[in-house]
């Protein structure tokens, strides 16, 4: 475990929503959380945005079941969803929003480091924030951090060349990732997966009486799937394999904003009951209760190679089978039959068919689960990510 020997000041920038709907959102928090109690002096910057009616609760500590470890800053942004409210809007006019919003975050946070030198500035923004904190590394601070969230060899090759010169280390999710950076030029990459939370994924109780509270049904078998409803995450390929199930199956779909919901609940069936953005701490009971515990990922350029899903991890805490999708990024942390079942992506039968097939071996369930969990709880807690990058921060201090 690895501990600051100095207290380091770090700035960690994110230009979106917190709370939200998306899963960075929590990867962010969790990050800063589990820094802090490495000893980093760590201050968040993300920008005020528009309240949403699905996300009352703005408090953060409170939402995400966090200590008061670190700062915590909201700096001012112009974000033209303050004058509009609507269901839908056009692609021209999000990518104007984008734009703007971006940019004028960019110039708060520029007036903000130019008062508050830090030793390091941390990021997973590829946007005018890192290239101005780039630019003005020496105004700003010792070192910059960027964690890379990015995929395509097309999207390296853009990279400005004194964007790459000014980074001093790289935090990516998988090895394939890695390849394209160093293709790039950079040398300094560490590779750090996603991660889970323990005081909220490290589930007991008795099933039936939890399910019974939540009004899931005795009788029949759950399948569970937690995240947001976008197309490249399989939620499509899971609707038809439930078309292709027996009755008794039922699918609980935890997540996703609000327009999302009704877009996917047109396709699905009435055995699939959608619950919404829910907080962390029900959502886990959901996944709790569940016979099976599905990540039916497609096999789009992103998911395939460089995605590491927070409910991935998540799903191995809670000891329930895990079926997959056979992808390389996914396929850094499962098994097939050792950890998980691995399935075809992008492929409602072969899905189906690995549900059914896998409730009715009760020893494979015990091997893979005992050996998810085992491993989870090892390798892939927050905690566990800080302390891969707490060696880049200890370099040099």
């Amino acid at each position: 475990m690895y501990v600051v020997g100095k207290i380091m000041k770090l700035t960690y920038i994110h230009n979106a929503r917190i709370p939200g709907f998306q899963a960075n959102s929590i990867q962010v928090i969790k990050n800063c959380e589990a820094l802090a109690k490495k000893g980093v002096d760590l201050t968040l910057i993300i920008p005020r945005m528009k309240k949403m009616k699905e996300l009352p609760n703005e408090n953060i500590w409170e939402y995400y079941s966090i200590k008061k470890r670190f700062k915590f800053i909201k700096l001012p942004t112009l974000d033209l969803l303050w004058f509009f409210n609507k269901k839908t809007y056009s692609k021209k006019f999000l990518v104007l929003r984008y734009y703007i919003q971006n940019f004028t975050f960019a110039i708060s946070c520029f007036i903000y480091l130019l008062f508050t030198k830090k030793e390091i500035i941390y990021t997973r923004d590829f946007n005018f924030v890192l290239s101005l904190v780039c630019f003005f590394k020496k105004r700003f601070c010792k070192r910059i951090i960027f964690e890379s969230h990015s995929y395509s060899s097309e999207f390296q090759r853009k990279i400005p060349e004194f964007i790459l010169k000014k980074i001093d280390y790289l935090v990516v999710f998988t090895s394939y990732t890695k390849k394209l950076y160093k293709k790039a030029g950079f040398k300094r990459i560490i590779i750090a997966p996603s991660g889970f939370d323990p005081a909220i994924f490290d589930m007991q109780g008795d099933i039936k009486s939890i399910r019974k509270k939540l009004g899931v049904p005795l009788d029949k078998k759950i399948i569970c799937y937690t995240g947001n409803l976008y197309k490249w995450k399989g939620i499509f390929v899971l609707l038809k394999a439930m078309e292709l199930l027996p009755k008794d199956f039922i699918l609980y779909v935890i997540g996703g904003a609000e327009d999302q919901v009704e877009n996917v609940r047109k396709k699905a069936n009435n055995r699939v009951i959608f619950k919404g953005h829910i907080e962390q701490s029900i959502m886990a009971k959901y996944a709790y209760i569940s016979d099976v515990l599905v990540l039916p990922n497609t096999s789009d350029e992103y998911s395939k190679y460089a995605t590491s899903p927070i409910k991935l991890f998540e799903y191995m805490a809670l000891k329930k089978p895990i079926i997959a999708s056979d992808l390389p990024a996914i396929k850094e942390i499962l098994r097939n039959k050792e950890n998980s079942i691995l399935v075809k992506p992008d492929s409602p039968e072969h899905l189906a068919k690995a549900i059914q097939d896998i409730l009715k071996n009760k020893s494979l369930v015990k091997k893979i689960t005992s050996n998810a969990h085992k491993e989870v709880f090892k390798n892939y807690t927050w905690d566990a990510r800080a302390d891969k990058i707490m060696k880049i921060i200890n370099l040099n201090s």
